[in-house]
């Protein structure tokens, strides 16, 4: 079966809009939500349900790599402005995993098999991987001038270990965990 292009699209748009509401409501929600969200995630995983969450995992941990600082600033940028005292990677709906995700539900609604799916979304990370800093720069640049915390340094956090004491925009030690 083919897949094609223009309803693919559209269903990564419908994907992911639907993803970033979704996080975004989580994040703006009582910290009870959140609570339970986490004991959500201590079940037990069907070996497929593995296989796509540890490639959609590397496949964002690698480009988000390959975006330098720029996610650790939007990480902060969006905490700021929903008025949240921290975002996560995994929480934040910015990150590359939001957009693999999205990817994959949208090839997953388009009855696409699984060893495909998977195919597919190697090669969308290998299309995006090109983009996707100027991507995350833009969206920086844009909420700077939004005036979205213009002054948090891109390597921020960075140093914040050699020293062992946190900075004060937040982010700290504890401000990396996750990479």
């Amino acid at each position: 079966r083919n897949v094609d292009p223009a309803q693919l699209l559209q269903q990564f748009r419908s994907a992911y809009v639907a993803c970033f509401d979704a996080s975004v409501a989580v994040l703006q929600s009582a910290p009870e939500a959140a609570a339970m969200r986490e004991t959500d995630e201590l079940r037990l995983v069907d070996t497929d349900d593995f296989e796509r969450d540890l490639a959609i995992g590397k496949l964002s941990a690698g480009a988000a790599c390959n975006c330098s600082q720029q996610p650790i600033a939007l990480d902060r940028r969006l905490a700021a402005l929903l008025r949240v005292p921290r975002i996560s990677q995994d929480d934040n709906p910015l990150y590359p995993r939001t957009l693999f995700s999205a990817m994959l539900q949208a090839l997953n609604a388009m009855d696409v098999r699984e060893q495909l799916a998977l195919i597919l979304l190697h090669a969308f990370e290998y299309q995006t991987s090109v983009e996707l800093p100027a991507v995350y720069a833009d969206l920086n640049r844009f909420l700077v001038q939004a005036g979205v915390l213009p002054t948090i340094p891109l390597a921020g956090p960075v140093s914040a270990p050699r020293s062992g004491t946190p900075d004060q925009t937040g982010g700290g030690v504890d401000g990396m965990s996750g990479w």
